[in-house]
C-alpha cells in the first residue's frame, strides 16, 4: 500500500472451545476480504439477504467516490441564510468544496468561505437585473464555477437566473419562477395533462388558487373557492400569515391587517416579503399533512424521504410535531412520492434537492406547496441520521451536473420530535441550567436539538414560530412515542395548552 491505503472489510476467524462447560470464542486468525465468500455462500442459500456482507462495503467506496468527485468544486451559493443554514460552511469546507457566497452581511457575520462576493439583493422584484450584476462581478474575478445554487427561499428564482445566464446546471428558472409563486404552482398543475405517460393528471394534486392584492380579489375570489378558505403569502415562507377564514368578513379583515403589518422585508426578514405582501386563497385541505424531500437529476427521481406532520397549532398553523420514516402504509408512501415528483417535474424543475408539502386526503395526495430548495429546519439533520443520506452534498452535486448516487437506504431508526414555541416555552430555555442540559444530551446522542437560532438570548419571543425542534430515536414509532412523552414530561414541555399527546396521535403504525 501506500499513502491513504487502507483495509476495508476486517474478517476475525474464531473457533469455539468448551471452558468449565461454557463455551467461549477464541480469535485464531484478522484477514480482510475473504471472509465475505463465506457470507455470500450463506446468502445465495438465503436469498433475503442478499447483498448483506458487501453492501456496506460498496456503500463505503460510492460514498468515497462521491466525496473525490465533488473535492476541489467551486460552488456559487447566494444567499446566506439564517443561523439555521450555517451548518452549511464547515460542511462544505469539510468535502473540500469552495464555495464563493455572494450576500450583503456585516463584516462579523460573513462565513469562513473561499470566497465572499459583496452584494444587497434584498428587492427581489430587481432579481433579472441583481442576476446580471452579480454574474459580471463573477465573471470581472475570474472564478472558475462549476455550479450555482442557494438555500434561502427567498433566493431561489435568483439563483436560477445566475444558472441561466451562465449556462450552469441547475433547478430550472421556470420552475423555479413557478414555484415561487404559490398560486402559480398550483393553477399550473391543474392544467397540466401530464408529461409522463401513464401516470395520474396533476389536477388530482391540485386546487385553484386565487392571488389577492385587494379585497376586490376577494370578491372574485369568494365564487370559485368555498368557506372555510386558506389565506397566506403568495410568496411566503414558513407559516407567517397563514389563516382559515370562515367568511368574507373574516378575509378581509385578516387582509387588512396583514398588508398593514407587513409592508416590505426589513418588517418580518427570510418570509418572502422582498417579493412584495400579495396573498392567495384556496380550498382548506381536510387530511395528515406530510415532507416530501426529493432529489431529481436531470427530472428523473434519485431519492425520496417522507416524514409526517403532526395537526398545526390551532390559530397559527405552526408545525407542533413530526416523525420520520413516515406510519403512512406502503403503498400511501407510493402514491404520495409519485404525487410529489410528478408536481415538481411538471412546474419545470430539474436538478437539486426539493422540499414537497402535500396533504393525504380522502381524495389521495394534495400539494400544499413546493419548495425549490433544501428542506429547512430538522430536515437535513433527520435525513442525514436516519438513511445517512446528505441532501446537503445532493445539492451541491445536481448543481455542479454530477447526479448523486443513493441505493435505496434503509432507515437506520425511527425518530420523531416535537417542536417548541415562544409562548408555551421561552421560560423553560430562558432557564440557563435546563438550557444547558438540553444541549448536552444532544451532545451525548440521547436527543436531537435542531435550533433556528445559535442562542437562546437571539430567539423572537414576539412571534409564534418554532424556536427548536427536540427530537428522540428509538427502534419503532411506539417506542419513539413513548421516549418523547416522557422527555417532554419531565422537562414540562407538554402542558393543557399544548398537548404533546395529542400533536403525537397520528403517529402510529399504518397511520391511514
Amino acid at each position: 500500500g501506500n499513502v491513504g491505503a487502507q483495509t476495508d472489510v476486517i474478517g476475525i476467524d474464531y473457533i469455539l472451545s468448551k471452558r468449565n462447560g461454557v463455551y467461549a470464542p477464541i480469535g485464531i486468525e484478522v484477514n480482510s476480504h475473504d471472509c465475505t465468500i463465506n457470507c455470500q455462500l450463506y446468502e445465495f442459500m438465503n436469498p433475503d439477504l442478499a447483498g448483506l456482507s458487501v453492501g456496506p462495503l460498496i456503500q463505503t467506496m460510492c460514498e468515497r467516490s462521491q466525496r473525490y468527485a465533488m473535492s476541489g468544486k467551486v460552488v456559487v451559493v447566494v444567499g446566506a441564510g439564517g443561523s439555521s443554514k450555517k451548518f452549511i460552511w464547515p460542511a462544505a469546507k469539510k468535502e473540500n468544496i469552495r464555495v464563493v457566497l455572494v450576500d450583503c452581511l456585516p463584516n462579523h457575520e460573513i462565513p469562513d468561505v473561499a470566497r465572499y462576493l459583496e452584494y444587497d439583493f434584498t428587492d427581489h422584484t430587481q432579481d433579472e437585473t441583481h442576476a446580471k450584476n452579480i454574474v459580471q462581478m463573477l465573471l470581472k474575478h475570474g472564478a472558475e464555477l462549476d455550479g450555482c445554487c442557494t438555500f434561502w427561499e427567498d433566493c431561489v428564482p435568483l439563483a436560477a437566473r445566475i444558472c441561466d445566464m451562465l449556462d450552469l446546471d441547475g433547478i430550472g428558472l421556470k420552475g423555479a419562477m413557478i414555484a415561487k409563486k404559490k398560486s402559480s404552482t398550483q393553477n399550473t398543475l391543474c392544467d397540466r395533462t401530464a408529461d409522463i405517460p401513464h401516470f395520474p393528471r396533476t389536477y388530482l394534486y391540485a386546487e385553484r388558487c386565487h392571488h389577492i392584492e385587494n379585497e376586490c380579489d376577494l370578491e372574485n375570489a369568494e365564487k370559485s373557492v368555498e368557506f372555510p378558505a386558506i389565506m397566506k403569502l403568495e410568496y411566503g415562507s414558513s407559516a407567517v400569515g397563514v389563516k382559515l377564514v370562515h367568511d368574507m368578513g373574516e378575509a378581509k379583515e385578516h387582509l387588512s391587517s396583514l398588508q398593514e403589518k407587513l409592508t416590505c422585508e426589513e418588517d418580518h426578514p427570510g418570509i418572502g416579503l422582498g417579493y412584495g405582501n400579495s396573498m392567495l386563497m384556496m380550498k382548506y385541505l381536510e387530511g395528515t399533512e406530510h415532507d416530501i424531500d426529493v432529489v431529481l437529476y436531470n427530472r428523473k427521481l434519485v431519492a425520496a424521504f417522507v416524514s409526517d406532520n403532526g395537526p398545526t397549532k390551532k390559530g397559527f398553523f405552526t408545525e407542533t410535531a413530526a416523525c420520520m420514516p413516515s406510519c403512512l402504509p406502503k403503498d400511501k408512501v407510493g402514491q404520495i412520492v409519485t404525487a410529489a415528483y410528478q408536481c415538481c417535474v411538471e412546474i419545470g424543475l430539474v436538478s437539486g434537492a426539493f422540499n414537497v408539502e402535500m396533504k393525504m386526503t380522502p381524495a389521495g395526495p394534495k400539494l400544499i406547496e413546493i419548495n425549490a430548495r433544501m428542506g429547512g429546519f430538522y430536515l437535513r439533520d433527520w435525513i442525514k441520521e436516519i438513511y445517512g443520506v446528505d441532501l446537503l452534498r445532493c445539492v451541491f452535486m445536481t448543481a455542479c451536473g454530477i447526479k448523486p448516487l443513493i441505493n435505496k437506504p434503509k432507515p437506520r431508526y425511527q425518530m420523531m420530535g416535537v417542536m417548541c414555541v415562544p409562548s408555551v416555552h421561552a421560560p423553560i430555555f430562558k432557564n440557563s441550567q435546563t438550557y444547558d442540559l438540553i444541549k448536552n444530551l444532544h451532545t451525548m446522542g440521547h436527543i436531537r436539538y435542531n435550533a433556528i437560532e445559535d442562542e437562546i438570548e437571539d430567539v423572537d419571543f414576539e412571534t409564534e414560530e418554532p424556536m427548536c425542534n427536540i427530537a428522540v430515536h428509538a427502534g419503532n414509532v411506539a417506542q419513539a412515542k413513548e421516549k418523547l412523552l416522557n422527555f417532554c414530561t419531565l422537562f414540562h414541555l407538554s402542558t393543557e395548552e399544548y398537548d404533546v399527546n395529542r400533536f403525537l396521535g397520528n403517529f402510529k403504525e399504518n397511520m391511514i
